[in-house]
């Protein structure tokens, strides 16, 4: 006949075993303890990095549109013709320019007058 181990279960074994799983918890505990802030800040910081990688995205784009804006103006007469009459109102001799304001422009400027109007001097 095979003989029986006799286990003691008595309060030292399982207090014991209960001292463990505290230790454990603890430990668990402390450590998710120092490293959740440090989880935190790291998305904090991929978040502000995602923003500025979409900003730089932004800025790239307008500075090759600004390029090739430069590239035409020292190459191509006609772009600096279209952007002389365009932008700056420029003609040719003999020419009459007539010129059409927009109604956000219109209302603007009739703001400017009743304030002047408005305003005692």
């Amino acid at each position: 006949m095979a003989r029986r181990l006799k286990l003691d279960y008595g309060w030292t074994s399982v207090m014991i075993k209960v001292a463990y799983v505290l230790f454990f918890i603890a430990a668990v505990a402390g450590i998710a303890t120092y490293y959740i802030p440090l989880i935190k800040k790291t998305r904090s910081f991929q978040r502000e990095l995602d923003s500025k990688q979409v900003a730089l995205q932004k800025e790239e784009e307008t500075n090759a549109k600004l390029k090739h804006e430069i590239d035409l103006l020292k190459k191509d007469p006609e772009y600096v013709e279209k952007v002389a009459r365009d932008k700056l109102g420029y003609g040719r001799d003999g020419e009459t320019i007539y010129r059409f304001e927009s109604l956000e422009e219109q209302k603007r400027r009739k703001d400017e007058a009743d304030r002047k109007q408005k305003k005692p001097e």
